[in-house]
């Protein structure tokens, strides 16, 4: 069986996963998005978090209709239900809100 060599492995995955460059903005931005101080968040959550930011730049940078980022993104939610520590049953529910507000680029906050 043939090695593959990395070269020929990044190109392979640009078809599906699109520019490294391109995925790292759109993964950089979405994080600073979605994550701020005092979310609350376990570090299980955050992470999953990551990698579903990851593979949405992948779905935005590279081939849309490519199952395994879906897969993907469904297997990270599983593993934050998987984990006992981050399950809250609906009357624990902590109000996001009363951490952070999101903001959109105008300034202006989010009702």
């Amino acid at each position: 069986m043939k090695k593959t060599s990395t070269k020929e492995l990044t190109e392979e995955r640009g078809t599906t996963h699109g520019s490294f460059s391109a995925n790292a903005r759109v993964s950089q931005e979405l994080k600073a998005t979605i994550h701020c101080e005092n979310s609350g968040m376990t570090n299980v959550q955050r992470e999953a978090i990551d990698m579903i930011c990851m593979k949405l730049s992948r779905i935005a940078s590279g081939h849309a209709h490519f199952a395994d980022h879906w897969e993907d993104i469904q297997g990270y939610c599983q593993l934050v239900l998987n984990d006992n520590a981050t399950v809250q049953s609906i009357d624990d529910f902590v109000d996001i809100t009363r951490y952070c507000t999101p903001v959109h680029e105008d300034n202006a906050t989010i009702d």
